[in-house]
């Protein structure tokens, strides 16, 4: 089930909190992230080492998507 103030928490949670990193190591019930220290996994959330990731405080809250540049040259 949803809690809506969760996520409302979430979505209104300062830049300080939030912050987006890059797994460096799967440990057992935590994960390390480059520029953001020890946080915990949530359960269900699948990461590996290079995934770039959503942190807010201590604990993981989702994988951001990989963004490709795309470079087009016209004549």
């Amino acid at each position: 089930m949803s809690n809506p103030l969760a996520d409302l928490r979430t979505l209104t949670a300062t830049t300080q909190r939030r912050r987006v990193g890059v797994v460096s190591r799967v440990l057992a019930g935590s994960i390390e992230v480059l520029a953001g220290g020890v946080v915990r996994a949530v359960r269900g959330t699948g990461v590996a080492v290079g995934d770039a990731v959503l942190i807010e405080g201590d604990r993981l809250i989702s994988r951001v998507a990989n963004e490709a540049t795309t470079v087009v040259k016209t004549k």
